[in-house]
């Protein structure tokens, strides 16, 4: 068995050695058919204590040539394919996004039929950075 198997791929599951632009223009979803997790039936029972959650890998350094300071992702689910309540978040600052960190947001709260992730710029843009993100059970080496 492949080890992604176990794995939920988000953002950049078709090359997750490179990875997505995050925030280049504004805040963003994680909405396109394959940046999106379907259990398939309204109640998955997946949050119980902390066990499963995102993980978000920076594969490029984040830089910005304007404001930005900080940079909010959360978890967010809902009952159809375009979900925005938000479960939990974590604020990252620019400086600690750098390349080769591993990050867990554990879900907290009561995940529905979808899931995805929301990255929100706290003010202007990335002019470079890149993540790859995938839900699953906690893992050793992440922060």
């Amino acid at each position: 068995m492949p080890q992604s198997d176990y794995k939920l791929w988000i953002f950049g599951k078709a090359v997750p050695t490179v990875g997505v632009d995050l925030c280049h223009s504004a805040a963003e979803y994680s909405y396109t058919a394959e940046d999106l997790v379907d259990f398939g039936y309204t109640d998955p029972h997946v949050e119980r204590g902390g066990k499963f959650g995102l993980h978000v890998i920076i594969n490029e350094t984040f830089t910005t040539g304007s404001s930005l300071a900080s940079l909010l992702i959360s978890i967010v689910t809902g009952t159809t394919s375009s979900p925005t309540t938000k479960l939990t978040g974590r604020t990252f600052l620019i400086a600690d996004l750098v390349a080769g960190k591993h990050y867990y947001i554990p879900c907290a709260g009561k995940v529905q039929r979808y899931l995805a992730a929301y990255a929100e710029p706290n003010t202007g843009t990335a002019t470079a950075g890149q993540v790859c993100m995938w839900f699953g059970p906690d893992e050793d080496g992440a922060e």
